[in-house]
């Protein structure tokens, strides 16, 4: 009798666990490329060369029916509490308004990929480590 009760409240301990998605506290230093496609008929790419104390440099492209745009930005990125925060602190736009900080909700994470939804987008971003 003893032993089946210890096994139920095993089992209810168990039972009563939730079960949290743990992510990385950063991302690994490399090169990150991106890609996406706007439902609005927009895309774009960029490649970003990160260190390991979070600070980046990303050179990148957005195209859509007024034409292209290049872009290189410059800032930190670090994670907190599943959410990715960017702070961007130099921006190829000399009208760009720095510091600028946004932030993405971490929807799945390895060492090689992450999948993010930045709040205001409209679509998932997938960032993958190529180097």
């Amino acid at each position: 009798m003893r032993i089946a009760l210890l096994f139920l409240v095993l089992i209810a301990t168990v039972a009563g666990c939730k079960h949290e998605q743990r992510f990385a506290s950063s991302l690994s230093a490399g090169t990150w490329a991106c890609e996406l496609d706007y439902p609005s008929g927009g895309h774009y790419q960029s490649t970003m060369m990160l260190d390991s104390e979070g600070h980046y440099v990303c050179h990148g492209s957005v195209a859509n029916t007024n034409g292209a745009q290049v872009f290189t930005i410059e800032g930190t990125m670090k994670i907190e509490e599943g959410f990715v925060v960017d702070t961007m602190t130099k921006h190829s736009n000399p009208n760009a308004s720095l510091p600028h900080t946004s932030r993405a909700k971490i929807i799945r994470q390895s060492e090689r990929e992450m999948v993010a939804k930045w709040e205001g987008a409209e679509v998932e971003s997938t960032m993958r480590k190529v180097r």
